[in-house]
């Protein structure tokens, strides 16, 4: 080590060190292998950190919430995302990125079915929904948030605010 300034320069003691380096993480499996809001997935693989403050991980551009880590093994709980089948899973550690060619889908919302077919202001209706967590969901009327009446696991029922009128589903 030295230090130079315009008239001087000055040279430390010699020393020497080992570095014994760090490995990108290695992603060896995602469980479950389809998922979707509000899910809680599990990757194993190499390299982790065990600092939940030193690890990140996104599906796509989406940042995902640490549950825990260890050396092997990280929990993310899959925030909303937009609604896209193929994702990309990507996990940083100590700033180290590997992109994992793992399988995984996500399950984006699906709306099956609308009853009544042609609503109106006031009506009650029951939206079917595939790939619905309950846990984990915003109900959006043409721009609005709306209070559901009654949600299952697999449907939600709502009423029609009265200023809204006649409404393609």
């Amino acid at each position: 080590a030295f230090i130079e300034t315009d008239q001087y320069v000055v040279y430390g003691n010699p020393t020497s060190f080992k570095s014994l380096g760090s490995s990108v993480p290695i992603l060896t499996s995602v469980e479950p292998a389809q998922a979707s809001w509000g899910d809680t997935i599990t990757v194993r693989g190499k390299f982790f950190s065990q600092d939940t403050s030193s690890i990140e991980a996104f599906l796509n551009s989406v940042s995902l919430k640490v549950v825990s880590t260890s050396s092997t093994l990280a929990q993310f709980v899959i925030p909303p995302i937009p609604n896209q089948e193929e994702v990309q899973l990507k996990m940083i550690t100590q700033g180290a990125a590997a992109l994992g060619q793992l399988p995984f889908k996500y399950d984006k919302v699906e709306i099956q079915e609308i009853i009544p077919t042609q609503p109106r202001f006031q009506d009650t209706l029951h939206v079917k929904l595939k790939h619905f967590n309950e846990k984990h969901f915003d109900l959006i009327l043409e721009g609005r948030p709306i209070e559901p009446l009654t949600i299952f696991n697999d449907s939600i029922i709502f009423q029609v605010p009265l200023d809204m009128g006649t409404m393609d589903p």
